[in-house]
């Protein structure tokens, strides 16, 4: 059973390293073997702990932008109140920057002197805020029912006449347990008709039971305390709140003394503005239900994978039991033992929750990919349980505080011979999650009408309709934190000349070209080299045809001739690199023609209408000895060079193991320019340039850059753009993330292979290409069958793919006739970091439903059609 979609598409992440074995063991030694102690960058998967690490969404991060830091009455603090009333039903709430501000602001109202405090079970840090003044606390019996509840033993309650009860519903002290509702709420009552002040602490509580079954809970407590960094879904931040005037004189007391102002209390109005919009997610519980789902799954990996889990699992991740695990190890210390050497294998963090082994999981932070490596870890972990050494602790800490404190050494040497990984890192993303965008599936009956709103054309649908869009990798990717920051945190993002000095840099880094020409996008750039060498009747060599670069290279006057190898034609041929020219065929096309009517060779790196298949190293040499012996430049349209060096890594002889940095240094050596859309490998949401060898053409595309775009240092970008390309161009290089880049896309055409979907083969870099032609073989090329294809993939999934075939292929301008291109394709688009295994998922089962009744599903006919690039806005109705 695979993980469940997550309700969200990645919007921003942040880069993850696993530090070689020699250097993993180094940081534990230096940690005295409490890999608490370890520093964040050392880990690669870190499931310590969950509070204030969820991944934040787009409407919260826009909420960031949108903070009121007036010292009083921040409109931030308003929509707090009007969640505050939605969702918990009181009228007041004190902000605090954190949950144990809100226990030190009870404790100072209502827990001075002899003061009667009634409580369930109470961690180290409740109980010293709870009875620091010398509040006489009584415990209520509980234990722990068989279905992993708190259960309050009703019979056996004692409380006082007067005085506070203070209950924590989801309780860390039993291991993020939930309370049983009926026991909680017969507790509440009795308390209350007893005169006592009734407290409970709702933190988690909306993610454990769901927000719309609490409000009666909510409503028999006097105060809620709410910790915003458990189920607000943010980073800092938390809430007293009630309804009695009197209780909110009282807090707004103590607010102004400890936290803040009672408007703001201790949170800048960027934080409150997120927290009232993170209880406005946790309203809709999109994120809590996906939350539990992954649990669950996660449970059932590991129980399949024989390992102990404990009896009663808490609602924030999955607990070990050492006991089971290392029985012989020193009880005290064996969960110190094992996270050290989950570590030390893998490089995986993982908690501890009293004395069992914990996996912590934040929300919206990792994928089911790094979820089923930590299974992994545990499993390796395992098997080399009988080799680990118990631990001593060389220090006393304090209680509540071993976590932080411990201090241990091995009583024999730790795991000595293990020298090399045990681990393959394989398609692992090197990041995690850190900003999210929301994305929920809407129902079929809106998807239906929707398509039909759009007619029939997936580029009109609204993006709002859509749960998963896979219409395109241009433009689309989750840029990373290096680049957000690239973007709005360094004084290079203001300064053209310093941020054009940067992105020109990165580009002789990466390509080996001295001279570079910003643009807005890619073809832009085609726009400027086109205007630039085409002279009105010369021929322009290609390896097939992309629709915006045979657009410009006519527009020029250019002759567009398509020069592929030919089993690029056929997509069933499995040729390791189709994307070739064929050279044969070239150099009888330039005899035939004459060098000097050949405008330049232009050479598509994972050639898009073919299905994104790749150009070799070998034959690109041979592509420049041609082109050279006849002096007819040769342009590279790079946009998707890196993961052509990947296949270049992967597929060809003698390029094994080469860093695929290197492989696209010497291939792009082969080029005279190049141009490129940054909006795809770069991993930037716009942005392109043309890069160039020689000065006096690079003089020649100014005039028209400037013509077009912009200033030569900017062409027509901010300066923090050119500084995200310089960053995204140095991402995109790193071995470990173009390899998970790619082989998401290679597992995703496996999975629609084994069901027996007719895909192109080889699996192209950047999208899995259906075949039309022998997906719907009784429909004929005229009545569009691969437009058809896509709208039923959207309607069936809300999956959004586009057409590649004759509506792409357009018209011929001298017969006026549609083109029939021997390539009917749907092309399934995968943006960089955005979509996860669960995501893909989706897709195939939606794939899968359209092949299922795919004999019963009629073509289309074109109502509009505009003049050019007809895909975009070409309109069409069911026949």
């Amino acid at each position: 059973m695979g993980y469940p979609a997550e309700p969200y598409r990645i919007k921003t992440v942040e880069a993850i390293r696993r530090p070689d074995v020699s250097r993993r063991r180094e940081l534990l030694e230096e940690a005295s073997y409490n890999t608490f102690l370890l520093p964040q960058e050392a880990v690669f998967v870190d499931l310590v702990h969950f509070r204030g690490l969820h991944a934040m969404s787009d409407r919260q991060w826009a909420g960031m932008l949108r903070g009121d830091e007036a010292y009083a009455g921040s409109r931030n603090f308003y929509h707090i109140l009007e969640q505050v009333e939605r969702i918990f039903g009181k009228s007041w709430a004190v902000p605090v920057h954190r949950g144990r501000g809100a226990l030190n602001l009870l404790a100072h109202g209502y827990l001075s002197g002899e003061t009667p405090l009634v409580a369930g079970p109470l961690t180290e840090l409740e109980r010293f805020h709870l009875t620091r003044f010398g509040a006489a606390l009584t415990s209520v019996p509980w234990d722990i029912s068989p279905d992993g509840k708190v259960h309050i033993h009703r019979d056996a309650i004692k409380l006082p006449e007067k005085g506070v009860l203070y209950w924590r519903m989801v309780s860390e002290a039993a291991a993020f347990l939930p309370s049983d509702l009926d026991d909680l709420r017969f507790l509440l009552t009795r308390a209350r008709e007893d005169g006592l002040k009734t407290v409970l602490n709702v933190s988690s509580a909306l993610l454990a039971y769901g927000p719309d079954v609490l409000r009666d809970v909510f409503d028999l407590a006097d105060i809620l305390i709410f910790n915003a960094r458990e189920d607000g879904l943010v980073h800092t931040g938390g809430l007293v709140m009630g309804n009695a005037e009197e209780d909110y004189l009282t807090f707004r007391t103590f607010v102004v003394v400890f936290e803040g102002l009672h408007t703001y209390g201790g949170l800048a109005g960027r934080d409150m503005e997120a927290l009232a919009r993170g209880l406005a997610e946790a309203a809709e519980g999109h994120a809590f239900r996906h939350h539990q789902a992954v649990l669950r799954t996660l449970r059932d990996r590991l129980r399949e994978a024989g390992l102990p889990l404990s009896p009663h699992q808490g609602v924030w991740g999955v607990s070990l039991s050492p006991r089971e695990l290392v029985p012989v190890l020193n009880p005290d210390t064996a969960v110190f033992t094992l996270l050290a050497g989950l570590y030390l294998l893998s490089g995986v963090r993982a908690g501890r929750l009293g004395k069992e082994l914990w996996l912590a999981l934040p929300l919206r932070r990792y994928t089911a990919d790094h979820l089923d490596y930590v299974v992994l870890a545990l499993e390796a972990l395992r098997d080399h349980v009988p080799l680990l050494p118990d631990l001593e602790l060389l220090n006393v800490p304090r209680r509540g505080f071993e976590t932080e404190e411990a201090r241990l050494v091995p009583t024999r040497p730790f795991l000595p011979r293990l020298e090399e990984e045990v681990l393959d890192l394989g398609n692992i993303p090197p990041y995690r999650i850190k900003h999210v965008e929301i994305a929920v599936q809407k129902s079929r009956e809106r998807r239906e009408e929707a398509i039909r709103e759009a007619g029939y054309n997936t580029f009109l649908l609204k993006s709002e309709d859509v749960y998963i869009d896979l219409l395109t990798d241009s433009g689309t990717s989750a840029q990373s934190a290096e680049q957000w920051r690239a973007l709005i945190g360094t004084p290079e993002s203001w300064n053209y000349a310093r941020a054009f000095d940067l992105f020109r840099e990165a580009v002789e880094e990466v390509f080996g070209m001295p001279y570079v020409v910003p643009t807005h996008q890619g073809r832009a750039a085609e726009h400027i080299l086109s205007q630039t060498l085409i002279r009105p009747g010369q021929f322009v060599i290609n390896n097939m045809y992309f629709t915006t670069t045979r657009e410009h290279q006519e527009r020029a006057g250019g002759v567009f001739v398509d020069l592929i190898r030919p089993e690029a034609h056929d997509p069933t041929n499995p040729h390791p690199f189709k994307g070739d020219l064929d050279l044969d065929a070239v150099k009888r096309f330039i005899e035939e023609k004459g060098p000097e009517n050949i405008a330049y060779i232009c050479l598509e790196m994972n050639v898009n209408m073919a299905g994104g298949q790749p150009v070799s190293l070998a034959a690109t040499r041979k592509l420049a000895e041609i082109a050279r012996s006849y002096d007819i430049p040769l342009i590279f349209d790079a946009t998707r060079s890196a993961e052509n060096a990947y296949f270049i890594q992967q597929r060809e002889p003698g390029q094994e193991g080469r860093p695929v940095r290197e492989i696209l240094r010497e291939l792009m050596s082969y080029a005279d320019g190049l141009t490129f859309s940054a909006k795809k490998d770069v991993l930037v949401n716009i942005g392109g340039f043309a890069a160039l060898r020689d000065e006096r053409l690079y003089r020649r595309m100014l005039r028209f850059m400037r013509y077009f775009e912009g200033e030569s240092a900017n062409g027509g970008l901010a300066a923090r753009d050119l500084v995200a390309m310089a960053v995204g161009m140095r991402e995109m290089v790193e071995d470990q993330y173009i390899r998970s880049r790619v082989e998401q896309t290679r597992r995703l055409g496996q999975a629609l292979l084994d069901a027996g979907v007719p895909i192109v083969v080889p699996v192209g870099g950047h999208a899995v290409y259906l075949d039309a032609k022998r997906f719907l073989p009784h429909l004929e090329q005229k009545v569009f069958p691969a437009q058809r294809l896509a709208a039923e993939i959207y309607v069936e999934s809300g999956v959004r793919t586009m057409e590649r075939g004759t509506v792409s292929a357009g018209r011929d301008p001298e017969t006026g006739d549609h083109r029939y291109p021997k390539l009917e394709l749907v092309r399934v688009t995968l943006p960089r970091r955005v979509y996860t295994a669960s995501h893909m998922d989706v897709v195939v089962e939606g794939i899968l439903g359209v092949w299922e009744r795919r004999e019963s599903i009629p073509g289309l006919r074109m109502v509009y059609e505009p003049p050019t690039l007809r895909f975009f806005t070409a309109r069409f109705e069911s026949l």
